[in-house]
């Protein structure tokens, strides 16, 4: 695993550490502003899939069909329907259709490749990014399940560490976020400026439970 990879993952949990704590009494609709903003942030570690600018669901505001993503969809789409078992063409697709906003075409397109590849831990790790930003940040247990298979297959998938890291805080689980964090550092070099956040985090997380 590339230490991009990790980078990208140690950089959304410390935003989304440092962002929604200190927001949690200006409501919901905050909270759920700055999740996805910072969830956006994981996509660039999906090398299996591509650009991180066209995994994240597109803005309210971006209604205008670009030409060149109306060309990938259509490439793609004739891709998936000469071979339906190119899941590499149907995670592509769902990129492309999510930088257009058609989020459940994309989620649906995403399915198909994550049942066509169920051990790819990355897809995996990226459909769940997807679902959970979807959802504003929330993880709930389909996505949880999809962090958990990813982690199986890879238990140093950085993204997969990070959304399971979340999870655990959501749940109020905060001795196995620590245990999270504390893996997830344990997947950066030694000099890596990131990996000593990363691990205050992680005793944020043990503070937090003798509480």
């Amino acid at each position: 695993m590339s230490l991009f990879l990790a980078v990208t993952g140690a950089l959304v949990a410390l935003t989304l550490a440092a962002l929604l704590w200190p927001l949690r009494a200006h409501g919901r609709a905050t909270l759920v502003a700055v999740s996805a903003f910072t969830l956006a942030l994981t996509a660039g570690g999906y090398a299996w899939l591509g650009s991180p600018q066209h995994l994240a669901p597109a803005p309210a505001s971006a209604t205008a069909e670009s030409p060149p993503v109306m060309q990938a969809i259509a490439q793609f789409s004739a891709r998936v329907q000469q071979d339906p078992t190119d899941a590499h063409a149907w995670a592509q697709l769902a990129r492309a259709r999510a930088a257009l906003g058609r989020d459940t075409e994309a989620q649906d397109a995403l399915e198909t490749a994550a049942r066509l590849r169920p051990r790819d831990a990355n897809l995996l790790a990226s459909h769940a990014d997807f679902l959970a930003r979807l959802h504003g940040g929330r993880i709930d247990d389909p996505t949880h399940a999809l962090v958990q298979r990813a982690l199986a297959l890879e238990p140093t998938q950085p993204v997969a560490l990070t959304l399971a890291a979340m999870a655990a805080q959501q749940r109020g689980q905060h001795a196995q976020a620590a245990q999270l964090w504390e893996r997830l550092a344990a997947t950066m070099k030694d000099d890596d400026p990131l990996r000593a956040q990363v691990l205050e985090r992680a005793r944020a997380a043990h503070a937090t439970r003798t509480f």
